[in-house]
């Protein structure tokens, strides 16, 4: 019998893709997503605690988790699900933006003629909704924008129970609650929850085994600044400590920014987050495009390998790789990996966005919150490839490993967000 339990319900601020058993039919809110997302923060935070120690990591883990030769301690049970609705439905959200929606969006007011033209490039106007949603919201010719997952929509209620079976260590419990507070305030769940999709938030919470867990509910971006600084480890500048953790946990190279702009609802917090990376990607983090340390390699991510577009002499891996991996690049251009050369090697990007929702009803403020967890790109003696041409493998450079960091700056120098740091 379980020894202690702790209730949470929720709020999804925006709409979630969570799958059953068929995930593009009918979405489902099941204790093993839960589960899943919880053990991935718990372990990301346990990697600062025990400073990359993956074998103690491991052990902590395993101690609350489980494995295949030892019970799990902790139990998850879904509770409240949301009303789910079915693939297939046409989207509502967000609209397409020509080049000077998104240069105002990026930064630049007013916009250059030249900015409109660089970020009209190719693909002309862009609906950063469907951006971020990309694979579980699709345009279909005719049909507009389709959803393809089964989904759940944004602002309904949903709750879940932790139960565990002995007592909790003084370690094991407060790594638990820092997991706990990490998921639910810089994560989500669901598919395209790296990009926004799946956020929650916490109404209330019953139950103190976990210590204080009050300041999950209702948070403010003080409270919200406060817990996280406590959370993360000390600040150190990016790259002082000779090479990124091997990998993805929270370390000092962790970085949490705060948008400073509020929006009334959360599709215009997403619309914003989502033309920041359009922009980025169309013109390459600055709005001055003659910047020096950027001519060189203006054409080395979207024109480069685009369908039709113009390709490179020396067939340099696209930075745009740091991102996450595989990178395709439309049905007629190539596809980055790494791996097998026969299949796409996966590296989940280590750039979070998450949509924040403050307040209370009319008095609601939703901002973007991007999470940045540094981590090696790919195995040491592994390399970055096309995949139709193995041969033209090459091991990840500082322009692949360090691009999510460039955007970070940049919308950093424009006041568009804010670091939170210890």
């Amino acid at each position: 019998m379980p020894i202690a339990a702790v209730e949470l319900e929720l709020e999804l601020v925006t709409p979630c893709f969570l799958g059953g058993a068929d995930r593009r039919k009918r979405a489902e809110w099941r204790a093993a997503s839960i589960r899943g997302q919880l053990r991935w923060w718990f372990r990301a935070v346990a990697g600062a605690r025990f400073q990359g120690n993956l074998k103690e990591v491991s052990q902590a883990e395993e101690s609350l988790f489980g494995s295949t030769s030892r019970a799990s301690v902790l139990r998850v049970r879904a509770l409240d699900r949301p009303a789910a609705k079915a693939a297939g439905d046409n989207s509502p959200h967000g609209k397409a933006l020509g080049g000077r929606d998104l240069a105002l969006l990026w930064g630049e007011n007013p916009p250059s003629t030249s900015t409109e033209g660089r970020l009209e490039l190719r693909s002309g106007r862009g609906n950063p909704i469907e951006y971020l949603g990309y694979g579980a919201i699709l345009r279909e010719r005719g049909r507009g924008s389709v959803f393809e997952h089964g989904r759940f929509e944004a602002g309904q209620p949903a709750s879940f129970e932790l139960l565990w079976r002995r007592g909790l260590s003084a370690r094991e419990g407060e790594i638990l609650r820092d997991a706990l507070w990490c998921w639910l305030n810089l994560g989500g769940i669901g598919a395209r929850s790296r990009r926004g999709f799946g956020s929650l938030r916490c109404l209330r919470v019953e139950g103190r085994q976990l210590g204080e867990l009050e300041n999950f509910a209702s948070l403010d971006r003080d409270a919200f600044r406060k817990r996280a600084r406590e959370i993360l480890p000390p600040y150190e500048e990016l790259g002082a400590a000779g090479s990124l953790p091997a990998w993805s946990h929270l370390s000092s190279q962790t970085r949490v920014y705060l948008g400073q702009h509020n929006e009334r609802n959360w599709q215009d917090a997403m619309v914003r987050a989502g033309a920041w990376l359009i922009a980025f990607r169309r013109r390459y983090g600055s709005a001055n495009h003659e910047h020096p340390a950027l001519r060189p390699r203006e054409a080395r991510d979207y024109e480069w390998a685009a369908p039709q577009g113009r390709r490179h002499q020396d067939e340099k891996i696209p930075d745009r790789a740091g991102f996450g991996l595989p990178l395709p690049f439309g049905e007629r251009g190539e596809t980055v990996t790494w791996g097998k050369a026969d299949r796409d090697g996966r590296r989940a990007s280590p750039l979070l966005l998450h949509i924040a929702c403050f307040g209370e009803q009319e008095k609601a403020e939703f901002l973007p919150v991007l999470t940045y967890i540094p981590a090696a790109l790919v195995p040491p003696d592994e390399r970055l490839f096309l995949k139709g041409r193995p041969d033209s493998g090459a091991f990840p450079e500082k322009v692949h490993t360090g691009i999510v960091e460039r955007f970070l700056d940049d919308l950093s120098a424009k006041g568009l967000i804010e670091e939170v740091r210890r």
